[in-house]
């Protein structure tokens, strides 16, 4: 594992779920959606977010599943990252209270997603900095992956982001390498 470098592993940024800024969720679920029947070269699993790209196509930021979800309901935000409280010491009884009793949805699945349909993807987008060299080794990339607690990175070429590094597939070559008996 230690010879393989992150090129090795990544997907090339043309064949992954790429979004403008400008565009709405909608636009975003149906290039997801696309980016699923395409799927990425070597037979793996298809992108689980959208990349968002600023008018000179550079990749500014992504938008998870998760982040999706959010947008349904735009007060969870008000919660904040309830793991946060667990790690702090809030009690898993208070935690769980407060969940059940904080009902935040307000009419129904469809009246929330035809709010969200035309929102823009910038709203809700988590931006993307960090990178990674391609000649960059697989240590690197799982102790960079493992260090942001991220599901992908972004790989560099001469300062061009050329693809992206994901933690599945970092995963599933670590347990290749767990799993492979000398």
């Amino acid at each position: 594992m230690n010879k393989r470098q992150v090129k090795d592993l990544m997907i090339p940024l043309h064949e992954y779920a790429l979004v403008s800024s400008d565009a709405t969720l909608q636009d975003a679920i149906r290039i997801l959606r696309e980016a699923h029947v395409r799927r990425p070269s070597n037979d793996r699993l298809p992108p689980r977010a959208v990349l968002v790209a600023d008018a000179d196509n550079r990749v500014i930021g992504q938008v998870e599943m998760l982040d999706i979800l959010k947008a349904l309901e735009p007060k969870y935000s008000l919660l904040g990252d309830i793991s946060s409280l667990s790690r702090a010491g809030v009690s898993d009884e208070l935690i769980s209270s407060v969940t059940d009793n904080l009902s935040f949805w307000q009419g129904d699945m469809s009246d929330a997603c035809r709010r969200v349909r035309t929102m823009k993807i910038s709203e809700i987008m988590h931006p993307l900095k960090e990178s990674i060299d391609e000649n960059a080794s697989l240590t690197d990339g799982i102790h960079k992956i493992v260090m942001w607690h991220t599901m992908r990175i972004l790989v560099s070429r001469k300062g061009e982001i050329v693809g992206v590094l994901r933690l599945a597939d970092l995963f599933g070559a670590a347990a290749d390498c767990i799993d492979t008996e000398d």
